[in-house]
């Protein structure tokens, strides 16, 4: 099982406010969530584990406008960093941003799942490759912990990557079906525009070479509406 682990270092958030907040998240990852993906963990403001940290503004090597994001260190560990202070001077909640965080890196840990979708007919030479970030498509949309009603992240289901999949797509049901965004909400697409189509590639060492080519440092980020980032520039 994950363990995330909460530091803060903010001086808008209370120990005892934290607290509150690691209950209601737990709760939020071992049902709601852990019965949609799977995917289960244990949450801690101490201890060993993926650790989250919330601060107040976002330093000059941050994200500009970012309410929060994840990312991987030099050891590719997950890491993730909520702006408190930021987050409630925009009216929104801090903990809000911290279940976001918390559930995409639960749900894409090393930030490198992706859902092809494919426009050429199953040729595979033409689509979209959209990013396995659970919380971005129903942005602002949150509800209350079932331990102390903190604001939690709403967060889409895996159907929601489904084409055509007409069953709900997200929790709090607010999101219209697949690879739509709730009000407010985001995606982030690559267009594949010419493709060689799907191949079969043989041999470690070009799988290797492969590999090597692609690698490079991943990151995802939850930034500020752009009504917010307009009015604060």
């Amino acid at each position: 099982m994950f363990s995330i682990i909460f530091q803060n270092l903010s001086t808008v958030v209370q120990d005892a406010d934290l607290q509150a907040f690691i209950e209601d998240f737990q709760s939020q990852v071992s049902n709601e969530f852990a019965q949609a993906w799977g995917v289960d963990a244990t949450v801690n403001s101490g201890g060993a584990g993926w650790q989250i940290t919330i601060l107040d503004e976002p330093g000059p090597n941050d994200p500009s406008g970012a309410l929060g994001y994840h990312s991987l260190d030099q050891n590719f560990t997950p890491y993730g960093v909520v702006f408190a202070k930021l987050s409630e001077d925009n009216g929104i909640s801090w903990t809000s941003v911290a279940s976001h965080e918390g559930l995409e890196i639960l749900a894409d840990p090393l930030i490198d799942s992706t859902c092809f979708i494919d426009t050429s007919g199953g040729n595979g030479t033409t689509g979209y490759l959209v990013a396995q970030e659970v919380c971005d498509g129903p942005e602002r949309q949150t509800y209350q912990g079932a331990v102390n009603r903190t604001a939690l992240s709403d967060f889409v289901f895996p159907g929601w990557f489904i084409p055509g999949y007409t069953n709900q797509v997200d929790y709090l049901n607010q999101v219209p079906g697949p690879l739509q965004l709730a009000s407010g909400g985001y995606v982030s697409v690559d267009q594949v525009q010419q493709a060689t189509g799907w191949q079969q590639i043989l041999g470690d060492k070009k799988i290797k070479g492969i590999a090597q080519g692609i690698r490079q440092q991943r990151m995802s980020v939850q930034s500020l509406p752009q009504k917010i980032l307009a009015r604060s520039r």
